[in-house]
């Protein structure tokens, strides 16, 4: 496979007239339209890599295609430098070139029917070009934000060498990749970014659902705040996984954890494309160094959830329960899978679920207390 870069004055004279060339992009499957406009060849050979493709689209979610394509994309090109991952040239190249058939069919636009000039102009040069300076236009290039997250998560010496991507997960993919990785430069550090991911995995193997606006986004809001205090650098990435573990919980207790408050700017299909950060706030938050660091727990290799956690409120899953039966006075543990739809859920522990320790429940005409709860090991 040939990667080409897109012409720099061919870039400036689309993005100059994309309000009116937006519509080639709707009608043509191939990019044809792109060679015709010029009497010169408007792309440049940048170099010969082996041939792969991209995940398919048909029957996946578009956070799983995104996901995948994160993998498919850093693995293949790895040789690129970051400078040249940071030029508009060669992410225009790859999305008006060899893979335009791919990025049309990836946005709908072979069955999606124009609206605005103005926005849908403006999605076309997000998608296949750069919109914006720096960091901006790659977080949204549709393939360079692939590039740039499999490069921030890709772990070259461990067996599985994309643990700290799934960890992220493909649920509302864009919005975390603009969250995490666009919204905050502490991405760029590895030991935070797998700090954070570790945090994400530990919510994951409970089969806890998190909610990307509820729980997501205000720990990276906290992480962005601590960071204006204190240096979030020489946090190590067991300190940064307690600091997100910490305050997703606060979150999810009801302890107000947002010090920022944001602004969403949506392209026409309701994806995240910006986000404007009004931090005048960010200024009163105070947090001394050794006093945080003196609050965490020891620091240990491994993860110990009760360490983290101490026991659930409630019966989820994940957890280990035992019930006093009263009927005949004796002790039962029911079997409550990993995580929701693993295995069959049986009556008594649906019965059981979202109830606190000393709790009576009845279930198949028997009555059952809770006597404890606690995670799996």
């Amino acid at each position: 496979m040939k990667l080409y870069f897109m012409k720099q004055s061919v870039i400036d004279d689309l993005k100059a007239n994309m309000k009116t060339l937006h519509p080639n992009y709707f009608k043509y499957s191939t990019n044809e339209w792109i060679y015709d406009r010029y009497d010169f060849e408007p792309f440049e050979f940048f170099m010969e890599i082996p041939d792969f493709e991209l995940y398919p689209i048909e029957n996946h979610s578009a956070g799983e295609v995104e996901l995948q394509n994160c993998k498919i994309l850093y693995e293949n090109l790895k040789r690129i430098s970051e400078s040249q991952a940071s030029d508009e040239r060669l992410w225009a190249g790859l999305c008006n070139g060899v893979f335009y058939e791919y990025v049309r069919k990836r946005w709908k636009y072979p069955t999606t029917p124009l609206k605005n000039p103005e926005s849908d102009a403006s999605a076309i040069i997000s998608r296949f070009f750069f919109s914006g300076g720096g960091r901006g236009g790659m977080f949204r290039n549709t393939l360079s934000k692939c590039w740039w997250v499999g490069e921030s998560t890709y772990t070259a010496e461990q067996s599985n060498r994309w643990l700290m991507l799934d960890s992220i997960g493909p649920e509302d993919f864009a919005t975390k990749v603009s969250d995490i990785f666009y919204s905050n430069t502490f991405a760029a550090n590895p030991d935070i970014m797998r700090g954070i991911c570790k945090g994400l995995k530990f919510y994951r193997d409970k089969g806890i659902s998190l909610q990307v606006k509820e729980n997501i986004r205000p720990t990276m809001q906290y992480l962005n705040a601590l960071g204006g205090s204190v240096l979030l650098d020489m946090f190590t990435e067991e300190e940064i996984t307690r600091e997100v573990v910490n305050s997703i919980e606060r979150v999810r207790k009801g302890v107000d954890d947002t010090f920022i408050t944001e602004e969403l700017v949506r392209d026409p299909e309701d994806n995240v494309i910006d986000i404007a950060i009004d931090d005048s706030n960010a200024t009163e938050i105070n947090i001394d160094y050794q006093t945080d660091l003196d609050s965490t727990i020891a620091r240990t290799t491994e993860i110990d959830d009760k360490e983290f956690f101490g026991n659930p409120e409630t019966v989820m899953f994940g957890c280990d329960v035992v019930l006093y039966d009263m009927s005949n006075n004796k002790k039962t543990i029911p079997f409550i899978p990993k995580s929701e739809g693993e295995d069959a859920v049986y009556p008594l522990t649906k019965a059981i679920m979202g109830h606190r320790a000393g709790d009576v429940v009845s279930c198949s005409g028997k009555d059952y207390k809770i006597l404890s709860i606690e995670w799996a090991e």
